[in-house]
């Protein structure tokens, strides 16, 4: 994919941009971990190359997207587990 995404925007970098962040969405939403992530970004970052500007607005939004994922897990770390599983009581 990211192959594809980089002949695609070839010559619109503002649009690369957005694919490399969707792609970073699309990790995240698969279940891949940070670690995964980070792993695979390296790779992502060489083949979807930006310029100076741009890499530290993607970065910026990575960042965003990271932050509400781990807002969101640890919200739902405080909500006891019985609320989720059927036929369980919270006492």
């Amino acid at each position: 994919m990211a192959h594809l995404a980089a002949v695609q925007t070839r010559n619109d970098r503002l649009q690369r941009k957005q694919q490399k962040l969707s792609l970073v969405r699309k990790l995240y939403q698969q279940g891949f971990e940070r670690e995964d992530v980070l792993n695979l970004l390296a790779f992502v970052d060489w083949v979807l190359t930006l310029p100076q500007d741009l890499e530290r607005e993607f970065q910026l939004e990575v960042e965003q997207i990271v932050y509400k994922r781990m807002r969101l897990l640890w919200h739902c770390s405080r909500v006891p587990i019985a609320f989720f599983v059927p036929n369980t009581s919270l006492s």
